[in-house]
């Protein structure tokens, strides 16, 4: 099985716009759908980190960097 993305690159989940770096990646016996972990590269609003979250691999897009929040 060959992955989409590469585990480092940035990635947004195009339905709830999550973002951050890929950090995992999995993939199960009997399908061939790939899932990924992206760990946010920032912080909450009170510092604390974000935790990670696993998308399926249709969800990403990557190679782009999300517009500044704010």
């Amino acid at each position: 099985m060959t992955f989409k993305h590469q585990l480092g690159a940035s990635a947004i989940d195009t339905i709830s716009s999550f973002h951050g770096a890929i950090t995992a990646r999995a993939e199960y016996v009997g399908t061939t759908n790939c899932r990924y972990e992206v760990t946010p590269l920032h912080a909450d609003a009170n510092g604390k980190p974000i935790d990670p979250q696993w998308f399926d691999e249709g969800r990403l897009v990557t190679g782009t960097q999300p517009e500044a929040q704010g």
